[in-house]
């Protein structure tokens, strides 16, 4: 621990593969990943779900204290309170690395109708074409259900937008529409 403020070592979780065994320090500390185990980074909308776990929408910048195989996803953590630990239960998004890959803003939902979630990558940003992606996720499977990429129009006319001057998608809600 450096610097001054307040411990808060007390109140830190402690992240467990899902044999119940705690992770090496490296993981602990976020300078490593598990294979099935990573810490959120830029972390947006944390929600409770119905069964008392958290769902999150991790940006994923900077994972492991570097800028390289950087990827946005949602991800699922079960939190034991008492015993001060937590498992990563589930996740959507790894696998799509840079395609959903959002270092600003974005939200993750959960559709109790049918259970699916629902990720917004709110600033998707390659080379050229900012763009956001809306994705609804089966949790059985992990297939996707409905996928829409949303391309912004440069308000620069082509130059690089300076910051507030680009569109972005802050969040995302399905709805259904009655006749």
């Amino acid at each position: 621990r450096k610097g001054k403020g307040y411990e808060t070592n007390p109140y830190l979780l402690t992240a467990l593969n899902n044999e119940g065994i705690p992770y090496s320090k490296d993981i602990q500390t976020g300078h490593k990943s598990a294979d099935d185990f990573d810490f959120p980074r830029g972390p947006h909308a944390p929600s409770l779900l119905p069964n008392g776990n958290i769902i999150v929408f991790d940006n994923g910048p900077f994972r492991n204290y570097n800028n390289v195989n950087n990827y946005s996803r949602a991800v699922e953590y079960e939190v034991n309170e008492a015993d001060k630990t937590f498992k990563q239960v589930w996740q959507y998004g790894k696998n799509r690395g840079v395609e959903l890959f959002s270092t600003i803003v974005s939200d993750v939902d959960y559709l109790p109708k049918t259970k699916n979630i629902l990720m917004t990558s709110g600033f998707v940003s390659p080379k050229d074409n900012h763009r956001a992606k809306v994705v609804e996720v089966s949790t059985k499977d992990n297939t996707e259900v409905f996928e829409a990429t949303i391309f912004f129009k440069s308000t620069n006319k082509g130059s690089k937008p300076g910051w507030g001057q680009t569109d972005i998608l802050y969040r995302s809600e399905r709805m259904e529409l009655k006749n």
